[in-house]
């Protein structure tokens, strides 16, 4: 065995000499703040506003490296791919982490074209906050660019001639390789479960040189194969369980924002724009299952993690990160020829069954627990059960799911439905669809098919008006989202409170909700069948409408690709039944 660890060695060495020196780009360029946004289209050309009175920058971007990567922080995608991949489970199973990891969400961080044109909006809308904007924004979605010109003593910049975004730029590979191996494998525990790990407080050492820095792992520095990847990699392997805890997917997905105030400056309160990790604090969750547990779940079996040899190892989490947004997923898969994505369609369309499995297999289960009818009074009562470890629906609050009920009579016509939607992907009924500045109430009870049960979060500015802008809200006048078990709405803090009605709802309680019907038909029918769906969408109606208020390049290609990609919700769970 000793004599297969040192071949293995000396092919890693060999293949490190076969590279060649590897180039550091120096003088990263930055831009800097000017009051005409400047924007990204999420594809290799670069455009700038189209609203009156933008204009491009002038700066010209600074000349491209022949290697884009900062190699004293950051190792491209491509040279882990060398020994992990090609990995197998028991049950045969490809579970090759860069595979995996390539058509997932984390993959296409940097060009998902809902955040480039959501930040483009909000640069557009506040032009005097862009350097703040681009700089927080980059943190999570562009980390490897972000961390290599902040240990220059520089600060991210997204858009225009001098962003990422730009072919030209000397970090443009690394940003779009976006959340990578070495991002979330260099990440230290110092500050895990604080609010400075939060909102992309994750500590990455910017100081130690290339050779003496720390990637952690599941092996101990003393084994041989941890010498082995040392070789190879140019990191100091050390063994930590530390990726494995929910603190580590905090620190970007716990996120809260400064907002902007009536006199124009930012707040020095903060707004909860997504607390998983917190939800997930308040819920029995917390001491039986991780994050990862369902978002990075196990393999079958033991896997051998590297082709050079490496024992097989159980358990091994997958490098999947599946979530819930696959409506994203098939946009960028349709529009690939357009996005610079990580992966093929085939990958997609795994990711995209993975996504759906989980939304419809570990995310709430629905039934009509009674219904009665009384001459022509119908009465039913369905209640729904959550089996996540946060809220459903969880993370940016586009994201809603909703209750569609639907009564025929025996020949099979629509007597009443509630919760109906368009291709576009508006709620039929819903007041905020219709108007930005309305919204559907928490209802205990719905006697009209304009009443719709949505479970969403609702932002409102410091005035008290509905708001899809993120700069401008203030806090939530509604979040009635589903509850995960154990979650007491009687205590829980100001940042994950239930809001609006459903606060003083008895029944809607950790791990669920009921929902009264009474609805009075025309006449008294013989028989009929009732269809209840729970429907979820990633990115609400009203969230893409509002985009078009701050037209520009990455806007319009966003709006584009939703016109062209129907938002049909996803059936989380359904149930049906007859009477009498």
């Amino acid at each position: 065995m000793q004599k297969k660890h040192l071949l293995s060695l000396f092919l890693v060495l060999f293949m490190l000499t076969a590279c060649g020196p590897q180039t550091v780009p120096q003088n990263l360029p930055t831009a800097p703040a000017t009051n005409a946004p400047q924007v990204i289209t999420p594809t290799p050309i670069i455009a700038t506003a189209t609203a009156a009175g933008d204009s491009p920058a002038t700066d010209q971007p600074a000349a491209k490296q022949e290697i884009a990567y900062n190699q004293e922080m950051f190792t491209p995608l491509k040279n882990c791919e060398t020994c992990h991949k090609d990995l197998v489970d028991e049950a045969g199973n490809d579970v090759s982490n860069v595979n995996d990891w390539a058509s997932s969400i984390m993959a296409q961080a940097a060009v998902d074209p809902y955040y480039l044109a959501t930040v483009n909006a909000e640069v557009q809308r506040h032009p005097e906050y862009q350097v703040a904007i681009e700089d927080k924004c980059a943190t999570c979605h562009m980390p490897m660019a972000h961390f290599a010109v902040h240990a220059e003593g520089g600060t991210s910049t997204m858009l225009g001639e001098n962003g990422y975004g730009n072919p030209e730029h000397p970090l443009h590979e690394m940003a779009m390789e976006a959340i990578s191996c070495t991002v979330c494998h260099q990440i230290q525990p110092d500050n895990f479960g604080q609010e400075s790990s939060f909102s992309g407080g994750l500590l990455i050492d910017t100081d130690t040189p290339k050779g003496e820095r720390v990637l952690y792992g599941p092996y101990p520095p003393e084994d041989p194969f941890a010498s082995i990847m040392t070789a190879g990699s140019g990191y100091i392997i050390e063994q930590s369980d530390h990726l494995a805890q929910s603190e580590m997917c905090a620190t970007c997905h716990s996120l809260h924002t400064h907002y902007a105030i009536e006199d124009g400056t930012l707040s020095e309160n903060t707004f909860p724009e997504q607390t998983p990790y917190e939800e997930w604090l308040a819920s029995d969750y917390a001491n039986t299952q991780s994050c990862q547990d369902c978002h990075m779940p196990k393999a079958e079996g033991a896997v051998a993690i590297s082709i050079m040899g490496s024992p097989p190892r159980s358990p091994f989490s997958l490098h999947t990160f599946t979530g819930g947004n696959a409506y994203m997923l098939n946009i960028l898969k349709d529009f690939s020829n357009e996005i610079i994505v990580q992966t093929d369609n085939a990958g997609f369309d795994e990711s995209i069954q993975r996504t759906e499995d989980l939304l419809t297999q570990q995310t709430a289960t629905l039934k009509i627990d009674s219904a009665q009818l009384n001459d022509n009074q119908l009465d039913i009562d369905v209640s729904l059960v959550t089996l996540t470890g946060h809220k459903f629906p969880a993370g940016f609050p586009s994201r809603r799911a909703w209750i569609h009920l639907t009564v025929l009579d025996a020949s099979g016509q629509t007597l009443f439905e509630s919760g109906a939607y368009e291709p576009n992907g508006s709620i039929i009924g819903n007041a905020n669809d219709e108007d930005d500045s309305q919204f559907e109430p928490h209802y205990t009870e719905i006697t009209s098919a304009d009443q719709v049960q949505i479970y969403e979060d609702i932002m409102q500015d410091v005035n008290g008006n509905v708001t899809t802008a993120l700069l401008t809200a203030e806090s939530y006048i509604k979040d009635n989202r589903l509850l995960p078990s154990g979650f007491d709405k009687a205590v829980a803090n100001a940042d994950i409170a239930v809001r609006g009605a459903a606060a003083e709802d008895g029944d809607f309680i950790g791990a669920g909700d009921t929902v009264h019907y009474g609805i009075k038909l025309d006449a008294a029918p013989e028989a009929l069948t009732i269809q209840v769906e729970l429907l979820y969408q990633s990115v609400g109606y009203r969230w893409a409408q509002n985009l078009a208020q701050q037209p520009n390049q990455a806007v319009d290609d966003f709006l584009r690709y939703y016109d062209a990609t129907p938002n049909i919700p996803i059936v989380i769970a359904s149930e049906e039944v007859t009477i009498p």
